[in-house]
């Protein structure tokens, strides 16, 4: 309800709404049979999905996202926290012996997500006796260097950030820019498909 006045107050005529997962869902997804696991990364919190059979199996919130590492940073290095976000980006969890500092604020606060989110996993596992053989990382948070190295390392299995624009068609020379802002578009290029 609280969306809808916004957006009539804005004149716009609301045509759909739904949960952010089922967008994410649609657009990252393509009739893979065997479960996956989505780990969304957001600012605030990190969302863990389970689809199998293309289903949303289960999903679950974890209260730590990326902005909590940004301000971890920020507080420990005593910098300003627009430079505290450009070194989790371009850093991240770079294994270089100057980063050393860097990264030892960084891995505490992604130890958490990625135990809570590998817990999860294995609950699964057991429960319905079925193994998720890849995590798809996605959100402005999975945008850190070495994430995608780093999820293989905790979960032991493959691991890649999100496509959305896989399912559309764009120019070529637009390819280098749609891959780098592409996980943080997942759930918009899910509702934009939704019709077709």
């Amino acid at each position: 309800e609280k969306y809808n006045q916004v957006m009539t107050a804005c004149g716009l005529k609301v045509r759909a709404l739904e949960i952010e997962v089922f967008s994410a869902v649609r657009a990252l997804v393509n009739r893979e049979l065997v479960p996956m696991l989505l780990l969304d990364i957001g600012a605030l919190s990190s969302k863990v999905t389970i689809v199998d059979y293309g289903i949303i199996r289960s999903a679950y919130s974890i209260e730590n996202g990326s902005q909590s590492i940004t301000v971890a940073l920020s507080r420990s290095l005593g910098i300003d926290f627009i430079r505290a976000e450009e070194m989790k980006r371009e850093i991240g969890l770079s294994s270089r012996p100057e980063h050393h500092e860097v990264v030892s604020v960084i891995e505490p606060i992604l130890d958490h997500v990625f135990t809570e989110a590998l817990r999860i996993l294995q609950i699964y596992q057991r429960k319905y006796r079925r193994s998720v053989n890849r995590v798809v990382l996605f959100g402005g948070g999975s945008s850190m260097e070495g994430l995608v190295e780093y999820a293989v390392k905790k979960f032991g299995i493959e691991a890649s950030l999100a496509d959305p624009f896989r399912r559309v068609q764009y120019p070529v020379f637009l390819r280098p820019v749609l891959q780098d802002i592409g996980p943080s578009f997942a759930q918009s290029m899910g509702l934009a498909i939704r019709e077709l």
